[in-house]
């Protein structure tokens, strides 16, 4: 069956588990790009820090 988008739609008496997967893999995207952009964000923060002579205690 095709959706309104013209896209392959799963048949409701024997799809597959596709879309759960698909939901999945685009949650772990995400959720690795958000923590690639906290991760630019601390660097760029420590940089302008650094650059103005602020310094920060390591925490460990």
């Amino acid at each position: 069956m095709r959706s309104a988008l013209g896209k392959e739609r799963d048949s409701e008496d024997g799809g597959g588990g596709d879309a759960g997967e698909e939901r999945e893999e685009r949650t772990e995207r995400r959720e690795l790009l958000a923590e690639r952009w906290r991760l630019r964000r601390d660097i760029a923060v420590g940089d302008r820090c650094r650059d103005l002579g602020i310094f920060f205690p390591l925490r460990g």
